[in-house]
């Protein structure tokens, strides 16, 4: 929900990870990364998100990259992402791109660092 972004008093935007989140209650963190690809695959799958003028395109390759990421993140963290998984496309909106990591070669369905289907 566009409800979701907003804007900080020094202008910068956010956003208010606010959408769906009763379905992560009382769930343990394992509930919570099965509850977060079902979400994002269900939100998010064969619809087309915009990142810098690209089109992204969710498979469950990349809800699975999303849900079970190399570097391992500490439980506070890795909940904080399972959450954020319902405001995706709010994220995305607000984001700027920084950098993209050359490809090694693990990832065949990756370039540039996006994702091809």
């Amino acid at each position: 929900m566009k409800y979701s972004i907003k804007t900080a008093k020094n202008g910068i935007k956010y956003v208010d990870i606010d959408t769906n989140q009763a379905i992560f209650e009382d769930k343990t963190l394992s509930e919570q990364n099965k509850i977060a690809k079902k979400n994002i695959l269900d939100a998010f799958r064969n619809k087309d998100l915009l990142l810098n003028e690209e089109k992204i395109n969710i498979s469950s390759k990349s809800a699975n990259e999303y849900t079970h990421p190399k570097n391992n993140l500490n439980k506070t963290a890795m909940s904080a992402k399972m959450k954020a998984s319902t405001e995706l496309d709010n994220l995305l909106e607000i984001s700027t791109f920084e950098y993209s990591r050359a490809d090694d070669g693990r990832h065949g369905i990756a370039k540039n660092g996006h994702f091809l289907q």
